[in-house]
């Protein structure tokens, strides 16, 4: 089916657990798959995590074409760490760390919690020359920590030296939750009518997007952003 989708001119894609449970709880896509890991004794977190592996690298082979024509730009897939808690930075590192290797795809970006914790994990992945994304973001006071933690990674790579034009991150946005969400606290405070034509909760999504990449352009502009794209090294 993604393939289909990527014919259609989608050029990455983000999965996260919820939609891995959905899948779980409404298709037989994967029995075959739980039945072989149940055999092996497998607990159910060795069988999550399994699915996971198994999904990333399906989807990551299917955008291959798309990341190779595109110089590694595009063709991304997202995929959130199965089991690492959001307050605990050394946890999410290494988990990211093993997940990596685990899924072995170029094209896979690990997707940390914006956290304080989850962005000094994602200095230090990206310190370390694993890619990785942040999110999901629903504003800026997530978002700037988020590319700071990118570009600090960025950093320490060109101070050793080391390669950085094979290197990505991203700020994910999931725009039908951000809407959702501030549709939800909008009507708490009777300020909103769902499905009303005059709903302020309807673009605030795109209004985010739009910040966001309004702050994103900022930092492009900065001396020290000039420096890691000097070395080859993406925008977040």
């Amino acid at each position: 089916e993604l393939a289909r989708w990527v014919e259609r001119g989608v050029r990455g894609v983000v999965g996260n657990l919820e939609q891995l449970g959905a899948a779980l709880a409404g298709a037989g896509d994967y029995d075959d798959d739980i039945r072989r890991l149940v055999a092996e004794s497998s607990s159910v977190q060795e069988i999550l995590e399994e699915l996971v592996v198994l999904d990333a690298r399906s989807a990551a082979d299917v955008l291959r074409p798309t990341f190779d024509a595109s110089g590694e730009r595009d063709g991304f897939v997202c995929v959130d760490l199965p089991a690492a808690p959001a307050d605990d930075a050394a946890a999410l590192l290494s988990e990211g760390i093993r997940m990596h290797r685990a899924i072995g795809r170029d094209n896979v970006l690990l997707r940390l919690p914006p956290t304080v914790e989850g962005c000094e994990a994602l200095t230090e992945l990206i310190s370390r020359g694993v890619s990785a994304a942040a999110g999901p973001i629903y504003g800026p006071a997530q978002h700037q920590p988020a590319s700071a933690a990118y570009l600090h990674g960025l950093e320490q790579r060109v101070g050793r030296a080391e390669p950085v034009s094979s290197i990505a991150s991203i700020a994910c946005i999931e725009v039908g939750a951000v809407d959702t969400a501030v549709a939800r606290r909008l009507r708490e405070r009777a300020l909103s009518t769902p499905g009303s034509e005059r709903d302020p909760s309807r673009g605030a999504a795109l209004a985010l997007v739009r910040r966001v990449l309004a702050e994103s352009q900022e930092i492009e502009s900065t001396p020290r952003h000039h420096k890691v794209a000097s070395g080859g090294a993406s925008p977040q």
